[in-house]
């Protein structure tokens, strides 16, 4: 998927705002009837603040979506596939012929969001930061900013929410990748979310009829297994932005690009028996869907005054 620039480049005469938005719907296959959905909208911003000054590099995912598709199994005594992590990792990154990607040197992570927060409901997204020696003012996400006289600078802000009740947030970020987790906290009545067998009650018989386990022994034993959270089930929003900062002295590789990798958890639980034997089973799968973000780094070598 590659960024493309308008045929008609005088708009860029005054400043290098290269904007570009992405919309993709992707279907990830779980099993042969269940597929889970990715709704992708990356907003991508790459910009410098005079010429030969450090470049910027914003990405957001603000409405951005994933999720596990409707359940293969919901039964009193099964339940899944239902998602209970979602993994969003962002590197910009370079790689030599024949050799995998790796972090691009010349660009340090300057600030990304979400951090780490407790799923008390609402997940907020925050990112700051300065430029000086701008020269004109810009647009940074779709908010325009007002006149910068040359040389002031300026600091630009970033923030927007979304709801995430009985999951919370884990920022791994290092220093050239934003690495957020949003991970299932809680299960159901608020007790405690570890793995899927949390799901299942032991107290409640999947069938308490106790003519109907005459009827059927080989029901015996089999609990009930709760149901996930809605955000398991359904679309979970992801909030992660992100800026990089290119390094003073660095040269720009022209063949960087954005690596963006949204990994998906998916678990499955079954309270069942075996003989008078009652034993819990769950499965995972994990996959992920890895999109490769072409950056037009040679325009922004050209000799053009430039603000964020």
């Amino acid at each position: 998927m590659a960024i493309s620039l308008p045929e008609d480049d005088t708009q860029y005469l005054i400043h290098e705002i290269i904007p570009a938005d992405i919309a993709d719907d992707i279907v990830m296959e779980v099993s042969p009837r269940q597929n889970a959905q990715l709704r992708l909208r990356a907003k991508i911003i790459i910009a410098k603040a005079t010429p030969g000054a450090e470049t910027y590099v914003y990405i957001s995912l603000e409405n951005t979506e994933i999720s596990p598709g409707p359940m293969q199994v919901n039964k009193v005594n099964a339940k899944g596939f239902f998602q209970d992590l979602v993994t969003v990792t962002m590197t910009i990154t370079r790689a030599k012929k024949g050799e995998k990607p790796a972090p691009a040197d010349e660009f340090l992570l300057l600030a990304d969001a979400p951090g780490t927060q407790n799923g008390t409901g609402t997940t907020t997204s925050s990112v700051s930061f300065s430029v000086n020696g701008a020269a004109s003012a810009g647009f940074f996400g779709p908010a325009p900013m007002a006149t910068v006289q040359e040389g002031a600078g300026f600091t630009q802000s970033c923030s927007f929410s979304a709801n995430h009740p009985n999951f919370a947030t884990a920022n791994d970020s290092t220093g050239r990748s934003a690495i957020h987790r949003y991970l299932m906290e809680t299960a159901h009545q608020g007790m405690a979310y570890k793995e899927p067998e949390d799901l299942i009650d032991h107290t409640k018989p999947a069938n308490p009829d106790i003519f109907s386990n005459l009827l059927h022994p080989d029901k015996w034993g089999v609990s009930t297994v709760m149901d996930p959270p809605k955000l398991a089930c359904s679309n979970l929003e992801l909030v992660s932005q992100a800026v990089w900062r290119s390094r003073n002295g660095h040269p720009i590789a022209t063949d960087a690009h954005i690596e963006l990798k949204i990994e998906q958890r998916l678990q499955k639980v079954v309270s069942n028996t075996k003989g008078l034997d009652a034993f819990d089973v769950s499965s995972t799968v994990t996959h992920s869907a890895t999109i490769r973000l072409n950056l037009p780094f040679a325009r922004l070598a050209a000799d053009v005054p430039t603000v964020l």
